[in-house]
């Protein structure tokens, strides 16, 4: 006979008995090792009975996500093939990498790929006025359904984009029905730099400000603008504070757009691209590479991100593999079909741990965000910023060299088979000079 199960067959506990028998098992270690440091001065303690988040919360307005794939441009026709691949493997979303300047014929590009069903974010060096003025003259020649289409186009930043290049990204903006994000807040090269979770938030929310200030400027509408954005992060493999790294995102974009008086409420919404790291890849042992992407992509979409996108596991050697591309997708689709991640509206909501992490992160970030601001934004900021970015970095290193951070396949539970092989070192970011120094035997200096 099925039995409803009553939870008041289970006596309450309060922290001092979970202390008690927590010390028992500790031994002679203090309690005070299982406070977790993530770093930035924030202190996670081991148990929470209740929490009441200090700062308000915002929820994006559509609760799915898209599944995204990454593609670096060779030719039209290699690629548009590949972008048939993927939409046939099941992408939504196709990040389209551009790195040279050149011009592009979108007919052959986009041949049978039907703009109208999926969303494209162009993404590079390559994105330059001339390239979205094509596109648009594209979209109209071939009369394409504009209102039914989305996607993004990455920019420089605030500071560094000319007034004729902001011009014609506006009027682009315009032309193509306010379906199409047209300046890009780019959170990735800060994680690239070895930046902490606080630091990109910082840096997101500082150059969203430089957006707005730079535009309004133009008389355009603060409703409009924050249309105009899309903000671009990558993950790192610290799983929880990741998802209230995006969770926090929400609060303080929320906050910026507020204090220019926007008139409806889903402007308060940022529109969140999100990647796995390849900064926290490792070459040695690639497949580890799987595990990393699945954990987390995990948390970018419990942080209710708008597009995730995965990764290849071995981007850093080889580009476009097609049985990358696939394994990609297939994590995509283990946590739509078969995780029932597509079902998820905010999971994370209500536990006492992550609305912790989020509050910390969020007041961290606006405090680092309010120093940039009375050193007179971020480009006149940027050099003292940079030096706390770098000082990240180094503190990263260390915690890499000494064991104290884990990263699976480079400073822990290494192939020692790959270690005897010649490997193709692509990056030149800290992680790959963890792998030449195992190379050499770890006798580096770093």
């Amino acid at each position: 006979m099925k039995k409803e199960l009553d939870f008041q067959d289970f006596k309450a506990t309060d922290f001092d008995t979970w202390k008690s028998r927590v010390m028992k098992e500790l031994g002679e270690k203090p309690y005070e090792s299982l406070i977790w440091n993530i770093g930035d001065g924030i202190e996670v303690p081991p148990y929470f009975t209740s929490y009441q988040p200090r700062f308000q919360r915002f929820e994006k307005s559509i609760k799915e996500w898209g599944s995204g794939q990454r593609i670096n441009f060779s030719s039209e026709k290699e690629t548009n093939q590949i972008m048939l691949n993927s939409l046939m493997g099941g992408a939504n979303h196709l990040s389209i990498s551009f790195e040279n300047n050149e011009k592009i014929n979108f007919k052959t590009l986009f041949e049978n790929v039907h703009l109208d069903y999926i969303s494209v974010h162009f993404d590079g060096k390559g994105i330059h006025a001339n390239f979205m003025n094509d596109f648009a003259a594209f979209m109209m020649n071939e009369n394409v359904a504009i209102e039914n289409t989305s996607g993004s186009f990455n920019s420089a930043s605030a500071d560094k984009i000319s007034d004729t290049e902001l011009k014609v990204r506006s009027e682009v903006f315009f032309q193509l029905k306010k379906k199409w994000r047209v300046f890009g807040v780019n959170a990735t090269k800060i994680h690239k730099k070895g930046g902490s979770i606080v630091q990109c938030l910082t840096y997101a929310v500082a150059e969203t400000n430089e957006w707005i200030q730079k535009l309004t400027s133009q008389k355009l509408l603060v409703d409009d603008i924050s249309a105009m954005i899309a903000c671009y992060f990558e993950t790192s493999s610290s799983y929880f504070p990741e998802i209230a790294k995006y969770r926090a995102f929400r609060t303080l974009y929320a906050n910026v757009i507020s204090a220019y008086s926007p008139v409806h409420s889903c402007t308060l919404n940022p529109y969140v691209v999100a990647s796995t790291s390849t900064y926290l890849q490792t070459t040695l042992d690639i497949h580890n590479n799987l595990l990393r992407n699945t954990s987390q992509a995990m948390s970018a979409i419990i942080g209710n991100v708008d597009v995730s996108i995965v990764s290849s596991y071995n981007s850093l050697l080889e580009s476009n593999d097609e049985d990358a591309l696939r394994w990609s997708r297939n994590i995509m689709h283990l946590l739509r079909e078969e995780s029932y991640f597509c079902e998820l509206e905010d999971v994370s909501k209500g536990s006492f741990y992550i609305e912790y992490l989020t509050d910390e992160l969020a007041e961290k970030s606006w405090e680092m965000f309010q120093w940039i601001e009375d050193l007179g934004g971020l480009n006149k900021a940027w050099d003292a910023f940079d030096e706390k970015v770098h000082l990240s970095k180094q503190m990263l290193e260390e915690s890499i060299d000494f064991g104290d951070k884990v990263i699976v396949g480079v400073n822990k539970f290494v192939d020692k088979l790959q270690l005897k092989k010649e490997v193709s070192l692509k990056n030149e970011n800290y992680l790959v000079a963890c792998v030449e120094s195992a190379l050499r035997g770890g006798q580096d200096e770093n």
